[in-house]
């Protein structure tokens, strides 16, 4: 098992491509019919709904013509037949060619409303009394949507949220884009969304948090073997998961040091912001490499950190004369080495850090003013780096014009694989790519991540991480998640087959 492969499916995010293949190839080739899924996961829905609303509650069902609406269907079903909920059912584009287990779930609702269950069907959409329901569900249309939503959807979802009532969305809310997370045009703003055998990629990018309110995965009976996805959901869940893994990323080199060459004059804080978060990570020893010029004010703010004086007395930055010392101490004491917060951008100063990237052969971190060397590197062994480039350095040194977060995704998993090197995108998701176990992005609002000196905190407490154990990657996912306190909106799967965000 490898390490983006966790049990806990809810971390599994896919794109509309790997969920439409696993459905169909789960019909086709493994033999579970398309109604017994589409019954099962209405039957969890359902479930998911009645948890939530009282017995005897008041529902409005609004359905399009596809599987989505055979959903939504089945959902109304059971919560008019166990639940004794009064259900209203509006055909938002008719009832004519409805999808083959849309139409037959339609016609098994028929038969409840025949034997006296609390059914009743719309046909008229403009007197429709949203604020005398409890709840509405969202049925309209799935995750096959890729152009702007058009009517009478688009006015229905209109509608829909500015009646202010629990709105359930059936796999996604009509209107997101299911890989993108861009909204198109419109989209229905759901209270909660019950996603069907996968969870979505395009929930966590763009507008994606913004619509889709709660997220639950309604398992379905999909066999591992035919499973996939695009990316990992960073929470504090993935700890759990990652404590079974091997160490398959793992470097052979002594744990314990990290080795710090940052700061010039005007920002000493970067440096210190770093090293101390290195120490509070668990290094065992944190060196800081400082100009001389800079010594005085590192002796007075960090007593625990080890400060090595390098070149001239008067030298308030690094330059190609300061790296024979610096590589002196990393050989006789090896360990991890970031290189770059507040190291500046002078000529001398990038010549050094190239000088650097060059000799050394431990896990390197380059972050800050150290990307702008990267350009001029591309003839260099990367697989022992970690990148870090904010949205603003992906533009400037990697030349990434990305047009919204799943562009971005795909161009840090790019650059990951084209030169061999770890990518952490920061931003909101944080994104992290790397070569051996894959794609993950922040499961939590990372927008605390822009804050000024957070780069070289997240920079410090990564390398220190990194220090102590041999899981390269573990190391960087929980150095994201402990760098993050605000996980308020992140819940443990429950029941078992039903995972909860």
């Amino acid at each position: 098992m490898s390490l983006n492969k966790p049990d806990n499916r809810f971390l599994r995010l896919a794109t509309r491509d790997q969920s439409r293949q696993l459905d169909e190839h789960t019909i086709s080739d493994f033999g579970i019919d398309s109604i017994t899924l589409m019954e099962i996961a209405g039957e969890k829905a359902a479930g998911v709904i009645q948890s939530q609303t009282e017995a005897g509650s008041s529902g409005i069902f609004v359905c399009g013509k596809g599987n989505n609406a055979g959903d939504a269907l089945v959902v109304a079903r059971y919560l008019t037949d166990r639940s004794g909920h009064s259900v209203t059912i509006l055909m938002a584009a008719g009832d004519d060619d409805l999808s083959t287990d849309a139409h037959r779930n339609y016609k098994l609702l028929k038969k409840l409303a025949a034997h006296g269950s609390p059914l009743t069907i719309l046909t008229d959409m403009d007197s429709i009394p949203w604020r005398d329901f409890d709840y509405a569900v969202d049925g309209m249309i799935g995750t096959g949507l890729t152009s702007d939503l058009r009517e009478p959807m688009a006015g229905l979802a209109d509608s829909l949220n500015k009646a202010n009532i629990h709105t359930f969305a059936m796999d996604i809310p009509t209107g997101l884009n299911c890989d993108t997370g861009e909204i198109l045009g419109t989209c229905v703003e759901a209270d909660h969304t019950i996603t069907f055998g996968t969870n979505k990629i395009g929930f966590y990018l763009s507008d994606g948090p913004s619509v889709t309110g709660t997220i639950t995965l309604a398992d379905l009976p999909f066999p591992g073997y035919l499973r996939e996805h695009k990316a990992v959901l960073l929470t504090k869940d993935v700890r759990e998961e990652f404590e079974a893994y091997s160490a398959i990323a793992s470097h052979k080199y002594e744990t314990g040091t990290v080795h710090i060459v940052a700061g010039s004059e005007g920002m000493t804080g970067a440096a210190m912001m770093a090293a101390k978060s290195a120490w509070n990570a668990g290094a065992g020893a944190v060196i800081l490499y400082a100009p001389k010029a800079l010594l005085p004010i590192y002796e007075q703010s960090l007593p625990q950190i080890i400060k090595v004086a390098v070149g001239d007395k008067n030298d308030g930055c690094f330059t190609p004369k300061s790296t024979d010392k610096v590589l002196s101490r990393i050989k006789d004491k090896p360990g991890v080495v970031l290189i770059g917060p507040g190291l500046g951008l002078k000529e001398g100063t990038q010549t050094s850090v190239l000088k650097l990237l060059k000799s050394i052969d431990q896990p390197v971190i380059l972050d800050a003013d150290g990307l702008s060397v990267w350009d001029q590197s591309k003839d260099l062994d990367k697989s022992r780096w970690i990148v870090t480039p904010h949205p603003g350095e992906l533009k400037k040194h990697f030349d990434v014009n990305q047009s919204n977060d799943f562009e971005r995704l795909k161009a840090v998993e790019k650059i990951s694989r084209d030169s061999g090197c770890r990518v952490l995108s920061k931003g909101h998701p944080t994104m992290l790519a790397t070569p051996d176990s894959g794609l993950f992005i922040t499961g939590y609002n990372t927008k605390l991540f822009s804050r000024a000196g957070f780069g070289d905190v997240l920079a410090g407490t990564i390398a220190g991480k990194l220090a102590v154990s041999r899981m390269t990657d573990q190391s960087i996912t929980d150095a994201l998640i402990s760098n993050y306190s605000d996980i308020e909106h992140i819940h443990e799967p429950e029941p078992s087959d039903i995972y909860d965000r």
